[in-house]
Order: C-alpha cells, then structure tokens, then sequence
C-alpha cells in the first residue's frame, strides 16, 4: 500500500499510529495522522505560515486519555482510509513521481467533515495554499528508493518496503520515532543483483538492525538486536546470519557493563 510514499508520509503514518497510541484511541483517524504530518514534515507547515504550539492543538485534536491504546496493529480509520484516497487521488492528478505528506494534507482538506480538515480552515491553509507549495519546495524523493525506479532492482526495493512495514508495526513507547531504512543496488549485465537494504527498528525492548546483502545475485540476511538490561548492567547482543540456502547461523552474548 505505502510503497508509492516518500520516507516522510511513511513516517507521517508511523507517527499517526503513535498519535492514535497516546490518545487511547482504537483506530488511525484523521486529526492523528494530521498531527503525524506534524512530526514528519514541520517545515511545510512553516512554509505554509502556521505557526502554532502544536503541543497546545494535540491537546485540541486528540486529547490524551488516561489508558493508552493497545500496542498491536492499530487500523485506520473509515475516515482515514478515505483521506488516503484523496492523497493518491491528488498525486494522480498532479502527476507527481510520489506520494508526499503535501498529498496527505491536501487529502485532510477534501474530508471536509472531520476536525483535522476543520483546524486546517481555521489555520487559512487550504488547497490552493497547498499546491502553491509544490511551486515553492521540490519533491520529495522516496527516501532511501531513487525516484528514477529503474536504477533500482525490485527485490532490493521489496526488501527495503518489507523492513519498513515491519517497523511500522512496532513502536518503542515514549518515543516519537523507531525505525528507518534505505538501500541501494544494480544488475549486472548478467542480470544479476547487487547491493544492499538495511532498516533499524525497536522490537519489545530490542534495537533490531535488519540488512539484506546481495552478492552476484545471492542474499544474505544479518539481523543484529541489542539491548541494555533494567539494571543497567549487562549488554545483551545477538546476531542471526542467514545463507543464500536459507541456513541459520545465530550468535548471543552477555557483555557486563560498569564496575
């Protein structure tokens, strides 16, 4: 679904999750991923003149509640999934190479119902302001995937979306972000793959790094996790090589840490 999206709107709807997450709420809606677009791309509400204390308008669009949400997959909202449509709809039509956080919002704008599309009236942005920036600040690219896609092998930019889906489903709590990634790669003229995507995420307490390699069209997978016990005292560290066989090779050690 999101592998038209550049790194921002990915992470916009990351955020949003987290938004949705401290609110208490059981779904995506559209003032959390308004308030995702926020935490992904603050510039372009700067270029777009509002300049607020957004820890003031959170309070206004998803006041915090006392239980948080759950800490699985959260879905998007009826509501949000139609402002998604809105956004490719607008890409479609403006004929851009990818779908941006400046699409999000001119999909917030068309739900005319909800409060996200009502603050952005109340803040004079509308769409005309919006496509206006387009003139004013370049395109995003896609972050981490050349926007001239065919420099890019399809099994590098599988492995690149694969990784982002798995950080997007998994949030460190207290914290605003928690995954990133990007990768790079050729064929030769063999056909064959060269290269490498790799990703960072937080698993139950584990900094996982992931890392595809692709050697003369062979892959080897390293997944690397880390974390500091509650105590503070031990660095746990393990690392899981997998083959072009799909042999698993797994190391783990304990290092002690402070006197």
């Amino acid at each position: 679904m999101f592998e038209r999206y550049t790194e921002k709107a990915r992470r916009c709807i990351f955020f949003a999750r987290y938004e949705a997450h401290q609110a208490g709420s059981e779904f995506i809606e559209p003032e959390h991923l308004l308030l995702g677009i926020t935490r992904a791309d603050p510039a372009l509400f700067e270029r777009l003149g509002a300049e607020l204390d957004w820890d003031a308008a959170r309070s206004k669009l998803a006041p915090p509640a006392a239980t948080k949400g759950g800490t699985g997959d959260m879905p998007l909202s009826n509501p949000s999934k139609r402002v998604l449509a809105y956004a490719v709809e607008e890409f479609q039509q403006l004929k851009h190479p990818c779908i941006e956080c400046r699409h999000i919002l001119l999909g917030l704008m068309r739900k005319s119902s909800s409060v996200a599309s009502q603050f952005l009236r109340e803040q004079k942005i509308d769409h005309e302001r919006i496509l206006a920036d387009f003139q004013l600040a370049p395109a995003d690219s896609l972050g981490g995937v050349p926007s001239s896609h065919g420099t890019m092998p399809d099994e590098i930019r599988k492995r690149i979306e694969e990784m982002r889906m798995k950080g997007m489903g998994s949030m460190r709590p207290g914290f605003a972000g928690g995954f990133g990634g990007g990768g790079s790669g050729r064929l030769d003229e063999m056909g064959r793959i060269h290269g490498s995507a790799s990703s960072t995420r937080y698993e139950d307490g584990w900094r996982v790094n992931e890392t595809h390699s692709f050697y003369s069209g062979h892959e080897i997978t390293t997944i690397e996790r880390t974390r500091v016990s509650e105590d503070g005292k031990t660095l746990s560290y393990s690392i899981d090589i997998t083959g072009p066989g799909g042999e698993t090779h797994r190391h783990a050690m304990d290092f002690p840490l402070g006197a």
